[in-house]
């Protein structure tokens, strides 16, 4: 576990998250407790501090644009605070619980910081991660899913890192099987391809062509891994 890295990148959320108090400080156990699992969790791979270091820059990049930052820059660390990949097969889980459970976990630590309509925002924004809808333009949440979906339109050797960590993630301690793993994944590819994955201006000029390819490339993968097994 690096606390290092935890800590360094709580530091870099002070410009855009200063809780009513004025003193980042007050705030700091909270991000704290909201980041600290993603070093933690043995069994997150990609869901680390990289995934929310890839979002804040993302995220700081295009900060001018947002009409309410605290609740962006908020619901970042929260999103996936509690994340159980093996919640995500049919067969153990409910549809949107890790959401749930992060949203709640998100307003309760923030709630004695910032005004409740923000909180409750920051809640709400985690909750439509379980479904990423991709019609919502140059707004708040829209900015927010983008900052989320930008791995889908990394460079290939990064996207294809993510593929394998997401794999780990999925089948760890065997809980998920490399063909249901696959079958699962084929499945998402094919919900988004062709489609628009962004919702901002800015996401779909720098991510959905390198989205749709990598998309396309890695279909073709797992079909054929799939295939021999």
């Amino acid at each position: 576990m690096s606390v290092e890295r935890v800590t360094n990148y709580v530091d870099k959320l002070e410009p855009y998250l200063t809780p009513d108090s004025g003193n980042f400080d007050d705030v700091r156990p909270a991000l704290m407790s909201l980041v600290l699992p993603y070093e933690v969790d043995p069994w997150r791979y990609f869901h680390t501090v990289k995934h929310l270091e890839e979002k804040l820059e993302f995220l700081v990049a295009h900060a001018e644009e947002f009409d309410h930052p605290r609740v962006v820059f908020g619901a970042s660390p929260g999103h996936d605070t509690l994340y159980y990949p093996w919640l995500y097969n049919p067969q153990l889980g409910v549809k949107g619980i890790n959401e749930a459970q992060s949203s709640e976990m998100t307003q309760r630590l923030f709630t004695p910081h910032f005004k409740l309509w923000e909180v409750s925002k920051m809640g709400q924004f985690i909750e439509v991660t379980a479904h990423h809808p991709s019609d919502l333009g140059n707004t708040d949440l829209g900015y927010f899913l983008d900052s989320d979906m930008r791995i889908i339109g990394a460079p290939p050797e990064r996207f294809e890192e993510y593929e394998g960590q997401t794999s780990s993630e999925f089948t760890w301690l065997g809980t998920v099987a490399r063909k249901q793993y696959l079958m699962g994944r084929l499945a998402f590819f094919a919900s988004v391809k062709g489609k628009l994955i962004y919702n901002t201006d800015a996401g779909r000029d720098l991510y959905q062509a390198q989205a749709d390819t990598n998309i396309t490339d890695m279909t073709a993968r797992h079909t054929a891994e799939l295939e021999r097994l």
